[in-house]
C-alpha cells in the first residue's frame, strides 16, 4: 500500500517490482494511461490531462520519461513530432532519441517543442 497526493494504491506483491523504463513511447489508446482514472493518475500530471485525453474521448499517443507523461506525439512516415508539457533535460533528450530509434526504426527524424 502506497499514499501519493492523500490517495492510496494498492500494489500487488506476487507481480514483483519491475524496472521502470527511462523513455517509453505509448500508443494512443495504450492500456497504460486507460488502466487509471485520469485524475489521480501517478503518471499524468492534472494539467496534461486534455492534452492526452480530449473531450471527444480519443486518447492521444504519450512518451513516458521515468515513468510521467513529458508529452505527446505523433508520426507522419519518417517524421516524429513530440509536443513535450514540460523542458527536459539533455539526457532525457538522448534517451528519447534512441528509444525513438529502437521504437520507429533508424533514419526517424524527430523535432520537439515545448
Amino acid at each position: 500500500r502506497a499514499a501519493y497526493n492523500g490517495e492510496d494504491f494498492f500494489l500487488d506483491a506476487r507481480a514483483g517490482a519491475g524496472k521502470i523504463p527511462k523513455c517509453a513511447y505509448l500508443a494512443g489508446f495504450d492500456p497504460m494511461m486507460l488502466g487509471y482514472e485520469k485524475k489521480t493518475s501517478l503518471m499524468l500530471a492534472p494539467e496534461n490531462l486534455r492534452g492526452v485525453f480530449n473531450l471527444a474521448g480519443i486518447v492521444a499517443p504519450t512518451v513516458l520519461l521515468d515513468g510521467r507523461v513529458a508529452g505527446k506525439w505523433k508520426k507522419t512516415g519518417k517524421k516524429l513530432e513530440v509536443k513535450l508539457f514540460r523542458a527536459i533535460k539533455d539526457g532525457e533528450r538522448l534517451e528519447m532519441e534512441e528509444e525513438a530509434e529502437k521504437v520507429f526504426g533508424e533514419g526517424v527524424r524527430m523535432s520537439m517543442e515545448l
